[in-house]
């Protein structure tokens, strides 16, 4: 290293640089319990030349045979003191390599071995050795990971690895909780399935059918699915798929059409298949031809579109005479269309009575083939051939005859509500409304529940409004049908929410039916029994929320109107201030749950001004909900809103502190997976901290307080989840000063007791078991105090010790004092270090120059500038100042290397302290300064250029410099080109032509050229007037050559001096003078030879 640097400082860099490789870029040490593990790695050189250098290892367990080495090709030998370390003990390090080729990092891991467990696929001593076991023979591993000897597997992995299959012990060892734990340490991707068809059709289908759809899984692994069907006419072969089904990434899964579950027109099925992580479906739809379907729809189409215009009549939109002619038309398609349908006929002629055309209707009567044993036959067809007889001829005689038969045939039939209706038409029993309405009320119980059924039902209400004196689902249903159909009147309307506020239950039909009636009339009454009757349901939904608010704006006086109102508000629907009335009315007694006070509080807080009346009053109320929801750690975004406007530092106490950290740790966690009953938080110790309870539609809130805290998730069917359930989280409260508030609480106080009892601390233990086992803090101290103690004196132990808690931010005066004054390692670190101690004012000169040395040594330098004024401004030794500046003039000149002033500034110094200045400083602040202004430093660089012209160092950057000097070091009139070779020891030839006007043809002439500077090779050219210069260079190297393109150069000024000034003039006169001019020439020239002759 010395021999380097004073060759430097001569301005020497003819020194070969060895290109490093290693063979090895990983080590990984293999430690027996208690032992010292011996090992080496090599350092080769790819070129000639001897390689030196230092290893700097990052671990104090680590002891290097040499420190130091040299060779061609070179074997670090080392030891690792595995002693007082436990089986499974991890260490990742580097090995920094110091070398005259460079800085290096080499990296190790050092594992304490422990004892293996041998399988048929070998020694498995690693999680990731096990994951190879599995995929080979599942089996196996599973006996394996039932085994306790799997704990032993694991002591190499994380923390939260052994403590995950800690628990899953606890939980279950069956072969999915197997795959759940390969899946949760990240060994393997949890098993997807799909169909390769995800819908199947079919036409037709005459006879059983048996087909077959197709599974793919992604991976290899454990699996247990179950088959399922939805539809009548599927039937699966099995309803279990298990991993070995599965042929390659494949498996078939049959089933079977039956014809008997089909019905005409498109059947719907579909095969689920269930994984314990999703539920996948193939869709099956057979279509069955119908058979002659169009005949039967066009009846019913014709009858509904004429009982349709008839409920028009009914409600007042169409005139009778018009629907009774649209009607006749109808029934006599019909008629035409079904001739064998004798009902047809008789519907025809209640038409015409219906539309007063008597003569028709007795004409279709007549001709109606009516037989008295149809009576026994088509009880009801013939009853109501008699009940339009009757309406044609209504005799008394015929019509107690009529009422008989109807009487008779009623007991007969109770249940058939048409011949009760015509019975209530004819029998004088049931003059009276009211038992009109018992009998309708009584056939709706038996099942009726026409159209024409409810029409006369309503009619007999609309006939008789005081009947109607209570909400049954009878008479729901009549006035839910007269409110559909329109023929609902205003009063009945109201009638009917009057009742509604009477019942003592919510009703579902009947809060439909208000709903109906309110958006038909919107009547304050009505909507008051909306509310009423959502209130006695305890309805506390957000579909809901619009009836509320509409009875508020509205002025509506309803008991609990304001608390269901704030119930049934949803949260994130809240883009305003609340109604004052709400304000006002909680403002004497709440009787919110918590969640519904801190939207009521939030909003006071985010429209009120803090001088207002109502935040006047609702102040001490809030600020006391604020820390009782702190204490119980509640967490939303209203209560964020809360907390920042009361929590204050002075009203904190331990307790509210403690709850303070956790809700700044508190995450909503929500997923989409179906089926999640319980988040857990597991710790990296293993401890279980929370068991949350799971809601699909809100989440779950878990307090993640640490960075190795891991999610895991409890199924409704008891499995465990590690890592196989994609979820998200979103940070409930992340305010910085709270967050600050309670770490600094949570630090002071050790709240989370993380106070570490274990080993006494000392140094032997310190060097025995490491710092690991101790709190940071207590190792500052103690090394602080040795120091102290020791009066400064120098311990590569306590090096160790104090710059790892300077990585870690434990330093002080003292230790940075210490560590500037021994610390040796990689350049970076010591840069870290250098800049710390400046700030603490610590002396750092022994620090700079051993920064600056092995920057030399290794030839890597960067942003070390300010480094180095440090170090110049104490008193630097000659050599490596003299070394740097040199290096630093060699990256500038021939690499462009950008350079602080400051280094510029320092030469200018030496040179004028009459120091020895290396010429690589001479050419590098020519460089500098070419093209500036030269003001107080014409001398020096004029000496310089001077200087350099004499030595042959000549750049094309001097002919920046003003025309005298150029004059006078002969290079006024000179054109300079430059190449950079890629390597040092390539050939450069330069291939040249100067071409006349007059001579294009003129071919290229080689020269090979001798480098002024290292790779720098400058070729000097002088041009006539008339003359440019094209060339190209070629460089030659042990890999091969490389030609640049070809380049012209043509000069715009030329000197009127000088031998080659004067020939240009001659040039440029004409014919008569030119004969003169070149005589006087001559004459000058021949002077001029003999009056200064070279010796």
């Amino acid at each position: 290293m010395k021999n380097k640097i004073k060759q430097f400082a001569k301005g020497n860099f003819q020194i070969s640089r060895p290109e490093i490789y290693f063979p090895q870029t990983h080590l990984e040490l293999l430690i027996g319990e208690g032992e010292i593990y011996q090992g080496s790695f090599r350092i080769e050189n790819r070129l000639d030349g001897d390689i030196r250098g230092l290893v700097y290892p990052s671990s104090f367990r680590i002891n290097c045979v040499e420190s130091g080495f040299e060779g061609a090709s070179v074997e670090v030998h080392f030891t690792y003191d595995g002693r007082g370390l436990e089986p499974g003990f991890v260490e990742r390090g580097t090995f920094t390599v110091v070398t005259n080729g460079g800085e290096y990092e080499l990296t190790f891991t050092a594992i304490v071995e422990k004892p293996f467990v041998m399988t048929s696929c070998g020694k498995v001593q690693s999680l990731k050795e096990f994951r190879e076991l599995a995929y080979q023979d599942f089996g196996e591993a599973h006996r394996l990971f039932r085994s306790r000897a799997f704990y032993d597997v694991l002591k190499y992995e994380e923390k939260w690895i052994y403590s995950l299959y800690d628990n899953m012990r606890k939980w279950s060892l069956s072969e999915q909780a197997l795959e759940e734990f390969l899946v949760g340490t990240k060994q393997k991707e949890r098993i997807f399935l799909s169909f390769q068809e995800e819908e199947r059709e079919f036409e037709n289908i005459l006879e059983a059918t048996k087909d077959e759809i197709h599974l793919e899984k992604n991976t290899w692994g454990h699996l247990t699915a179950y088959v399922r069907v939805e539809g009548k006419f599927l039937k699966v072969a099995r309803s279990q798929i298990v991993i070995d089904d599965f042929v390659g990434n494949q498996c078939s899964l049959p089933y079977i059409i039956e014809e008997d579950g089909l019905h005409q027109g498109y059947n719907y099925g579909r095969i689920y298949v269930d994984t314990p992580y999703e539920e996948i479906c193939c869709e099956i739809t057979v279509h069955q031809a119908l058979l002659n379907p169009r005949k039967e729809r066009e009846e019913e189409f014709i009858l509904a579109q004429t009982l349709k215009g008839y409920l028009g009549v009914e409600a007042g939109r169409m005139e009778k005479s018009i629907w009774a002619e649209e009607a006749v038309n109808s029934f006599q398609k019909l008629r035409e269309l079904a001739p064998e349908q004798e009902i047809y006929q008789l519907m025809l002629a209640h038409v015409y009575l219906i539309g007063e055309k008597r003569e028709e209707a007795r004409w279709l009567l007549e001709h109606y083939n009516y037989k008295k044993s149809d009576l026994g036959h088509t009880p009801e067809r013939a009853l109501y051939y008699l009940y339009l007889m009757l309406l044609l001829n209504p005799e008394e005689e015929q019509r107690r005859k009529v009422t008989e038969e109807m009487r008779r045939l009623h007991t007969k039939f109770p249940h058939n509500w048409r011949i009760a209706m015509m019975l209530l038409e004819t029998d004088s029993v049931y003059e009276n409304t009211s038992a009109k309405i018992r009998m309708m009320e009584r056939q709706f119980e038996n099942g009726a529940h026409s159209l024409i059924f409810y029409l006369q039902a309503f009619r007999y209400l609309k006939e008789r409004p005081d009947c109607l004196k209570q909400l049954n689902t009878f008479e729901i249903q009549v006035v839910n049908f007269a409110v559909k159909y329109q023929i609902c009147g205003e009063e009945m309307a109201v009638q009917t929410a009057e009742l509604a506020c009477q019942k003592k239950n919510f009703d579902e039909s009947l809060y439909r039916l208000l709903v109906k009636c309110y958006k038909k009339y919107h009547i304050p009454a009505i909507l008051q029994a909306i509310c009423v009757q959502l209130i006695k349901g305890q309805h506390m939904e957000s579909c809901y929320h619009i009836w509320f608010e509409k009875a508020i704006e509205e002025g509506l006086k309803i008991a609990q109107l304001y608390e269901y109102y704030m119930f049934s508000l949803e949260e994130k629907r809240v883009s305003g201030k609340l109604p004052r009335t709400i304000y006002l009315y909680f403002l004497h007694g709440n009787t919110l749950n918590d969640r519904k006070a801190a939207l009521l509080y939030a909003n006071i807080i985010t429209y009120e001004p803090e001088d207002s009346s109502v935040y006047e009053s609702y102040r001490e109320r809030i600020e006391a909900f604020a820390w009782n929801q702190l204490e119980k750690r509640r967490i939303s975004e209203e209560l964020r809103i809360i907390y920042r406007r009361f929590f204050t530092e002075e009203g904190m106490t331990p307790k509210r502190m403690e709850a303070l950290y956790d809700i700044c740790h508190a995450y909503l966690v929500t997923t989409t997976q179906p089926g999640m009953k319980y988040v857990l938080v597991l710790e990296a110790d293993g401890t279980i901290s929370q068991r949350t309870a799971y809601d699909r539609e809100d989440g779950a809130i878990v307090f993640l307080k640490q960075k190795d805290s891991r999610i895991v998730w409890e199924g409704q069917n008891g499995w465990h989840y590690a890592d196989s359930i994609p979820f998200e989280s979103i940070r409930l409260f992340y305010e910085q000063k709270f967050l600050e508030l309670s770490r600094h609480y949570n630090d002071t106080t050790q709240v989370e007791g993380r106070e570490r009892k274990g080993r006494e601390l000392s140094f032997e233990n310190l060097r025995k078991y490491g710092m690991e086992q101790y709190e940071e803090e207590n190792v500052f101290c103690i090394c602080s105090k040795r120091i102290r103690e020791e009066n400064y004196e120098e311990d590569d132990f306590l090096s160790y010790l104090c710059y790892t808690l300077f990585e870690l931010g434990q330093y002080d005066k003292v230790t940075l004092t210490y560590l500037a004054n021994f610390y040796c390692g990689p350049t970076e670190h010591m840069k870290d270090l250098w800049y710390a101690a400046k700030q603490y004012e610590v002396n750092t000169k022994k620090l700079a120059e051993r920064i600056i040395t092995q920057m030399l040594f290794s030839e890597a330098m960067y942003h070390e500038e300010k480094i180095f004024q440090d170090y110049y401004d104490g008193v630097p030794y000659f050599r490596i100042k003299q070394a740097y500046l040199a290096f630093v003039s060699r990256e500038y000149v021939l690499r462009d290397r950008m350079v602080n002033q400051c280094v510029f500034q320092i030469m200018e110094d030496e040179y004028g302290a009459e120091e020895e200045l290396a010429d690589i400083c001479k050419i590098a602040l020519l460089k500098r300064y070419s093209g500036e202004n030269l003001a107080g430093r014409e001398e020096k660089l004029f000496g310089w250029l001077r200087e350099m012209r004499m030595k042959g160092l000549v750049f094309p950057f001097y002919l920046t410099y003003p025309e005298a000097w150029l004059r006078e070091v002969q290079l006024f009139d000179k054109i300079l080109i430059q190449y950079k070779a890629k390597h040092a020891d390539s050939r450069v030839k330069l291939h040249y032509q100067i071409v006349r006007d007059e001579q294009e043809g003129v071919g290229f002439e080689a020269e090979i050229l001798i480098p002024t500077y290292e790779n720098v090779y400058v070729k000097e050219f002088t041009l006539y007037k008339d003359e440019r210069l094209r060339y190209y260079f070629r460089e030659t190297a042990a890999d091969g050559s490389t030609t640049t393109e070809k380049r012209s150069y043509v000069k715009r000024k030329w000197a009127h001096a000088g031998k080659y000034g004067k020939l240009n003039e001659i040039s440029l006169l004409p014919q008569e003078k030119r004969k003169e001019a070149m005589q006087s020439y001559a004459l000058e020239d021949a002077l001029a030879d003999k009056l200064f002759q070279v010796y």
